[in-house]
């Protein structure tokens, strides 16, 4: 019988010090953040752009933030729903990779061609960052904010902080999620 784990089994010693360390991936792969020119509606910003084809569903890599227990600055996004964990968030404020340059898409296309999604990994949630379309080499990686951030930022207000992104359960085509 198998004996149930939690995380990949890695070889002890020197060999599986070798191993981890071929495998490890300090930066997403097949993307590039790119400052925006005119006439795109956030020129002089950054975007995240595709160097390579990605399929739909293909992970694009991990959100990560400081974790906090109140969501947070103006790149925040839920890890958890706040009524199961309490209000985990994560806030890529200061600390993030390439992902914090996902632009919302209002404004830049028809929808997003990216979504957040939940899963878990050694045991702690995590926040993906997945395709709900195939996406094209040099296409600019775009998620929905959510209808909030769009009518205060979108529409002229100015609020103190954006809300964080809500992650939903069932944004991807064909997905069967609970």
């Amino acid at each position: 019988m198998a004996v149930h784990i939690s995380s990949n089994a890695w070889p002890k010693g020197s060999n599986g010090k070798r191993m981890r360390l071929k495998a490890s991936r300090p930066f997403l792969h097949g993307v590039e953040i790119r400052t925006l020119t005119s006439p795109h509606l956030l020129s002089g910003e950054t975007g995240l752009f595709a160097i390579r084809p990605f399929m739909q569903f293909d992970i694009v890599g991990e959100y990560v933030g400081k974790v906090t227990e109140r969501g947070g600055g103006e790149y925040s996004a839920h890890l958890e729903s706040h009524t199961i964990l309490g209000g985990l968030g994560l806030d890529a404020q200061n600390f993030g990779n390439e992902a914090r340059t996902i632009n919302h898409y209002r404004g830049i296309a028809e929808e997003p061609n990216v979504v957040m999604k939940i899963c878990y990994v050694e045991t702690l949630p995590r926040v993906m960052i997945v395709c709900r379309r195939d996406i094209a080499a040099e296409e600019e990686f775009l998620l929905s904010y959510g209808d909030e951030y769009a009518d205060a930022y979108l529409s002229g207000a100015k609020p103190v902080a954006p809300p964080a992104v809500a992650v939903s359960w069932n944004e991807l085509a064909g997905a069967d999620c609970d």
